[in-house]
């Protein structure tokens, strides 16, 4: 049995590097194979077991549990800024539970599978990648309803028992009404399906909480169609309690976060080896929190690419990076020039008044609005 066609590409990649370049590519693998546990974790874990016990509760108590005997299935929703660390939190869960081995990897079998939305994204094509999720990728052309019906019946027949759909806000994006209320319709279908009812987790931005809202206002006819509840329930709130759990992931506070910071980016220099510096303190540890725009996720991306900068052999642009073998604040201004190419007096970590930085903007010079220069506008009547 032949291993993956990518496989030989990628050892004749790797024998490309020399002895040096593979040292630092394990050392920064292992600083960003780093994670920082925090309650935002048990709160995501809490939920899982809450879905998976509903997933488990029988309609009829008297009768064994399987399909047709099962009760509605229910949806976690995780939701926070982009950079928040939604997508990597949500999948260390699920690698670690013990319900989904295999989590992830191709042919396993796992009960649990991701689907990631695209951007953009319309309500046929996350059926066929959903579809090719679950292991039945489609070789022609269907119509949307019938690609969502095939998706429910691959559900029940892989025991799928727990659908994740990641960064959802891109389905919604281009969405109209029409289209809303078909997408919501369809998410319905999955938890109320009475013959396979399936668990729905659902990441994205903030926005999707209040989508969510209404899918508690559609249940199944007698011909498994969904339809509106008339009358709709009278407190919307109480029902979405009901179906749904939902987990924020909130920015950093400062400076209640900053000794958490410290602890993290600590054990991310470690893990590759090296040390913090000394001169890491709350003022960088709060440079940093505002280079990420106040996330956590981004943070700590920062903290690694800092730690791959100061391994990177010194040129006289960077020196100062690594500060008697330790990482230096020099390393972080290092990442954050790398990943904006902005300039000194742009740069969080270098700037005196870093705080009045808009740090979502790239190729900046200093700090002022109009740093970048304007393209020329082409004559509204040029002929093609």
């Amino acid at each position: 049995m032949t291993g993956h066609p990518g496989d030989e590409a990628l050892a004749w990649l790797a024998s490309t590097l020399d002895p040096d370049e593979i040292a630092r590519l394990r050392a920064v693998e292992r600083a960003k194979a780093c994670f920082l546990e925090t309650d935002r974790d048990e709160d995501v874990a809490k939920k899982l077991r809450w879905l998976l016990r509903n997933l488990l509760m029988r309609a009829d108590p008297s009768l064994p549990l399987g399909p047709g005997n099962r009760r509605e299935a229910r949806c976690v929703v995780v939701v926070g800024e982009s950079g928040a660390g939604k997508t990597r939190l949500l999948r260390r869960t699920f690698h670690a539970h013990p319900a989904f081995p295999g989590y992830g990897i191709e042919g396993s079998g796992c009960t649990l599978v991701s689907v990631d939305v695209p951007s953009p994204c319309t309500l046929l094509q996350l059926g066929r990648r959903t579809l090719a999720a679950l292991g039945y990728p489609l070789q022609r052309e269907m119509k949307e309803h019938l690609i969502w019906e095939r998706v429910r019946l691959k559900l029940r027949t892989t025991g799928t028992v727990v659908l994740h759909f990641d960064e959802v806000h891109n389905l919604l994006d281009a969405a109209n009404s029409d289209d809303v209320c078909r997408i919501r319709k369809t998410l319905k279908a999955l938890l109320v399906d009475p013959a396979w009812p399936v668990g729905l987790i659902v990441s994205g931005l903030p926005g999707i909480a209040e989508f969510l809202e209404t899918l508690s206002l559609h249940a199944l006819d007698d011909d498994g169609n969904v339809v509106p509840l008339d009358p709709p329930p009278a407190d919307r709130e109480t029902e979405l309690r009901r179906r749904c759990r939902v987990v924020e992931l909130t920015a950093l506070v400062v400076p209640a976060d900053l000794e958490m910071i410290t602890m993290a980016v600590g054990d991310i220099a470690k893990a590759a080896g090296l040390e913090l510096h000394p001169s890491f303190g709350n003022d960088v540890a709060s440079r940093l929190a505002h280079a990420a725009l106040y996330q956590l996720g981004t943070a700590l991306e920062l903290a690694a690419e800092a730690v791959e900068a100061a391994l990177e052999p010194v040129d006289d642009e960077d020196e100062g990076i690594l500060q008697d073998g330790m990482v230096a604040r020099a390393a972080f201004a290092a990442a954050y020039r790398e990943r904006t190419a902005c300039g000194p007096d742009a740069n969080p970590f270098l700037a005196a008044e870093w705080w009045r930085l808009d740090c979502k903007k790239v190729l900046r010079t200093k700090n002022e609005p109009d740093a970048l220069p304007r393209l020329p506008r082409k004559p509204a009547n040029r002929k093609r």
